[in-house]
């Protein structure tokens, strides 16, 4: 066997390895559960008024900075870590909008949070160390308590420091997530624990016949959100109706959905970087050079 054919035979093993190695790295952080049914809105107007809402964090806790100072958030959260989201779904009445900052939302926009730098450096000052982003332009909100409230909906944190400062949570001290499926603290009819996901559903009913329903769930092993379905129901003083189905989406590498494999794009790969190998080991091309030539040959002959 010659040393061409051992390289190349190398370089295709090599290829594989890190192609495992990225793939089972990838297998590991996302969870692939199905997403919640959506509805549809379908209802016409007769007197549109725009209406804009803003979804913010679910209604748990108050967000003040002795609760922020005791939370831990997952590793990968460091500097210039850059985590997507994608609107999957948008149904809305032409009076209704769904916004995120100062930017409205459509269909198809991509939102994407950034981490400036470590959270575990400035806990409380949230505006400092994350930015999110619609399209790739910096979403502003009007204060820093909404920024914050903004965060917390796409990072829920994964453990939680029990201080006597606070609140004495000695029988909670299984992390962040065991906090919330055990303390009393928490209302439970709204924040499910399973497995693999943190779920937070809710309905809220502001006034006679308006009505929002918000579904989160969000991957233990990461704290981030993995898909959020948010549906609303307004109807004005003068009896129009407004009202949205929207979901969202946690993509991963590739830019595929957090529930599709990167293997559908990682396979193609692999076996044209094998057939590419194959074909330049046993002169594939050279061969078909000769053949040509042999041929326009014959043809002049």
């Amino acid at each position: 066997m010659n040393s061409k054919r051992i390289f190349g035979i190398l370089s295709v093993l090599l290829f594989f390895n890190l192609v495992v190695f990225n793939a089972s790295i990838g297998s590991a952080m996302f969870d692939k559960s199905t997403p919640s049914n959506q509805i549809s809105p379908n209802q016409s107007v007769v007197n549109p008024g725009d209406l804009t809402e803003t979804i913010f964090v679910p209604d748990t806790m108050n967000i003040t900075n002795d609760f922020l100072n005791i939370l831990g958030y997952h590793q990968t959260l460091n500097e210039d870590k850059k985590i997507r989201w994608k609107i999957n779904t948008y149904e809305k009445t032409d009076n209704f909008h769904l916004s995120e900052g100062d930017k409205k939302l459509k269909s198809g926009d991509t939102i994407l949070v950034q981490i400036e730098t470590d959270p575990s450096k400035s806990r409380t000052r949230v505006h400092e160390w994350c930015s999110v982003y619609v399209n790739d332009v910096n979403a502003r909100y009007p204060s820093t308590d909404l920024h914050k409230l903004a965060v917390y909906k796409f990072l829920q944190p994964l453990t939680i420091n029990i201080t006597e400062d606070f609140i004495d949570y000695t029988n909670h001290v299984d992390g962040y997530f065991g906090y919330l499926a055990n303390s009393v603290n928490v209302n439970h009819t709204i924040w499910e624990v399973q497995e693999d996901v943190l779920i937070y559903h809710n309905t809220v009913y502001s006034e006679i016949s308006n009505k929002t329903i918000i579904t989160l769930e969000f991957d233990k092993k990461t704290g981030f959100l993995n898909d959020m379905n948010y549906e609303m129901y307004y109807t004005n003083t003068t009896g129009h109706f407004a009202g949205a189905n929207f979901s969202l989406i946690r993509l991963h590498g590739w830019g595929l959905p957090y529930t599709t494999t990167t293997w559908v794009v990682w396979i193609p790969i692999i076996l044209l970087f094998t057939s590419l190998i194959v074909a330049l080991q046993l002169r594939v091309f050279q061969k078909i050079k000769i053949y040509r030539e042999s041929k326009k040959h014959a043809q002049r002959e």
